[in-house]
């Protein structure tokens, strides 16, 4: 459920073209998500390319967005 809902995300909006940043932000989530009660999962961390600040998670993909 929550790949489908990554790839419809991805479609829909767009990630931010700047691969330093995307790299940036993954190092950043994955050492928030290693001290986290569910260290061991898969957890993937990308910029949406939109203009709204905002943040928000998809359920079983370890995916969230900024």
């Amino acid at each position: 459920m929550g790949r489908e809902a990554d790839q419809q995300v991805a479609a829909s909006i767009g990630l931010y073209p700047d691969t330093a940043l995307q790299s940036y932000v993954q190092r950043a989530g994955a050492a928030l998500a290693s001290t986290s009660e569910r260290p061991g999962l898969q957890w993937t961390f990308r910029v949406v390319d939109d203009a709204a600040v905002n943040a928000f998670a998809l359920p079983g993909a370890g995916c969230s967005r900024i």
